[in-house]
């Protein structure tokens, strides 16, 4: 006879599955958030979109070319975030220009006159196979209405510098840009120095309608991607621009960076799909994707991210941090659907530092991720004030968290850890709460779990308010139960 425990973890297994397939069928309706002029422009491309992308923007499989232009060239996906681009005729071609793309050679100059020489009506400039050397201080900039193809075996990589920041590919206060495939390799290995984490690949700073699809970023002294209402540079002088709006990272791949795979500072209608983002290390945060605030004059609207894989990251799969939204009247809207985590640090960490009622408003979703051998918890909410934004978990499966084996205390050694920090002083943050998991099932086959839930406020005789976990399961060897019982009174089961 199956156990009602047992027949409790196929039937979410079973909702699991249908509920992806339901989520993968709609991914045409963009999420919800409709479907910005960037798609419309997409739709002119001269390549041929893989056919899961197409679907997933409304798209036809494939663009047609304009008569006499010969075939269609193609961007297929060779597995995730693998595109292969060939050369299009209506392209400049970089080399053409006085690119070399030996791996010698600066190419800087060479590349950003094949961009400059695009008519300000919109154009196609094409790098072909080779590793084009880039001055990074300098940056190749996009301008607006540039598509930049880059083929498979294209790479721009950064020439060895000791600045504290810097970005290869610059997309900054332009819009409707789109790059398709190739390869943005930072100066980590050869860096010159250890100062500064602002070492980006590719920078979107306040700009609109831009979507990049099947680039990896690798190396890079900082983040792989960075999205902010400002330069990286700016962040440090002050000089801010517009929100980046309408923003599309698709199939990107994001390894071995030294703080991020991707940082969102700030944006509205930012989606990030499919990204596989791994090995992140270095400095921290050290998270394969960072939603990071760097002021209350930024804000978080219709945030995205979707089908996430994050592995072997130093810091969390994925990081909210929303502590220096405190104050701020915009409410966010952010949205994590399918998330993936294997190895990092924690498969997710949401935390928030607000002093006194400066609390942030708005909604944070997180449905059916699946964090695995997370060294620590598989997810980790601190100093989250109850009256602050809305946090929902749906369906969340933790399997062998605390794989690092932490005896020593429950913070690190549980698989949900909701706390009050004891480094968070009292006056910096309210009574903590405002938190629903529906349907937990926490799997553990390695015996390292402290405890399966851990809920605590440092503060003494302060009352957590509004934490509920509904009909969780626990499969495998529970850990300290009697640490357990201690939280039974955030615990509720439904009638079935």
């Amino acid at each position: 006879m199956v156990s009602p425990q047992r027949r409790l973890i196929l039937i979410l297994r079973v909702a699991g599955i249908c509920l992806i397939a339901a989520l993968i069928a709609g991914h045409a309706a963009g999420l919800g958030l409709g479907r910005p002029a960037i798609y419309n422009a997409l739709d002119h491309l001269s390549v041929r979109i893989p056919q899961s992308v197409a679907a997933f923007l409304g798209m036809p499989g494939a663009a047609s070319v304009p008569a006499g232009k010969g075939p269609a060239p193609v961007a297929t996906a060779n597995g995730i975030g693998n595109y292969e681009v060939q050369e299009d005729p209506a392209a400049l071609n970089v080399k053409a220009f006085g690119a070399k793309g030996d791996g010698v050679a600066d190419d800087t100059a060479a590349i950003q006159r094949t961009v400059n020489a695009v008519p300000a009506a919109g154009g196609k400039v094409f790098i072909p196979p080779g590793v084009y050397m880039v001055e990074a201080m300098e940056s190749v900039k996009l301008k607006s209405r540039v598509t930049l193809l880059m083929a498979k075996g294209a790479v721009l990589k950064a020439i060895p510098n000791g600045a504290e920041h810097y970005t290869i590919l610059a997309i900054d206060k332009v819009s409707d840009v789109t790059v398709v495939g190739g390869v943005i390799q930072g100066d980590r290995k050869r860096h010159i120095g250890d100062k500064g984490q602002w070492g980006a690949g590719v920078q979107i700073g306040g700009s609109k309608n831009v979507a990049v699809l099947g680039t990896a970023a690798v190396d890079c002294w900082g983040d792989g991607f960075y999205i902010g209402n400002e330069t990286a540079k700016g962040y440090l002088t002050g000089e801010f621009s517009a929100v980046p709006e309408n923003i599309r990272l698709i199939d990107v791949q994001a390894d071995n960076n030294r703080r991020q795979g991707i940082s969102i500072i700030a944006g509205r209608n930012v989606e990030i799909i499919r990204p596989v983002l791994t090995n992140t290390s270095g400095v921290a945060p050290a998270a394969g994707v960072d939603i990071e605030p760097n002021s209350n004059r930024d804000f978080l609207e219709n945030i995205v991210v979707a089908d996430a894989v994050t592995k072997g990251n130093a810091g969390p799969g994925i990081l909210i941090n929303l502590t220096e939204l405190g104050g701020t009247t915009r409410p966010v809207n952010i949205r994590i659907t399918n998330h993936r985590d294997a190895g990092s640090e924690r498969g997710m960490y949401l935390i928030d530092a607000n002093t006194g009622d400066n609390v942030t408003p708005g909604t944070v979703l997180i449905e059916n991720p699946e964090w695995v051998n997370a060294k620590k918890n598989g997810v980790t909410i601190a100093n989250h004030d109850y009256r602050a934004y809305d946090l929902l978990i749906k369906n969340p499966r933790i399997i062998n968290a605390n794989s690092a084996g932490s005896r020593s205390d429950a913070w690190n050694g549980s698989a949900i850890a909701i706390f009050h920090d004891i480094g968070n002083t009292p006056a910096r943050t309210g009574i903590i709460g405002n938190v629903t998991i529906h349907n937990p099932v926490i799997t553990n086959n390695a015996a390292r779990l402290v405890t399966p839930v851990f809920v605590w406020d440092y503060v003494p005789g302060r009352t957590i308010r509004k934490v509920t976990i509904i009909d969780p399961v626990i499969d495998g060897v529970a850990g300290n139960m009697a640490a357990f019982d201690e939280v039974k009174q955030y615990i509720r089961f439904t009638a079935r």
